[in-house]
């Protein structure tokens, strides 16, 4: 090359890598594709998700405790179902709230909020001798284990303007 250059700079394709050339797209035939880091919390997704893994783990540990403690008495069957209802369904119900929000939270935390209520429930029944709290221990998982669903859904940076 002239003047001792080595390396001549960029050169145009061949002819031939023309037809490898992809045709541009116009904009109005473009879609956009959601960053799923920056979508919003899907609130009716994990209700719906809390509401279902509820009530399976309430099928599954009702009907699961119920055939274990199988002594002959109704009644005290039932209470093992209840009981193992409630059990499976503190796990269930925010594996519930984390798939109906896309798996974009984290399970982990949602599983400790869970059975933080599930245990202060608990207490407050025993406590209380009432069973009353029992009934409020479901709609409290769920909208603890939501509740921190959205908060441990990733964080992202605003986009810059200049772009």
């Amino acid at each position: 090359t002239a003047g001792g250059d080595l390396h001549p700079g960029p050169q145009p394709a061949p002819a031939h890598f023309e037809s490898w050339r992809p045709t541009p797209v116009p904009a109005s035939f473009q879609v956009g594709i959601p960053d799923s880091a920056r979508a919003p919390a899907n609130g009716s997704g994990m209700a719906l998700g809390g509401f279902t893994g509820m009530f399976a783990g309430y099928l599954v540990g009702g009907v699961f405790a119920a055939a274990v403690y199988n002594d002959g008495d109704g009644y005290d069957q039932l209470n093992a179902a209840l009981l193992g209802g409630l059990i499976a369904a503190t796990f269930t119900t925010p594996a519930g709230v984390h798939l109906g929000n896309r798996g974009r939270g984290d399970y982990l935390n949602d599983l400790m909020v869970s059975l933080a209520i599930g245990g202060a429930g608990f207490g407050l029944a025993v406590a209380t001798e009432s069973g009353a709290w029992l009934l409020l221990l479901p709609i409290g998982q769920i909208i603890g284990s939501a509740w921190m669903e959205a908060q441990g859904m990733p964080k992202v940076a605003p986009a810059d303007a200049s772009q």
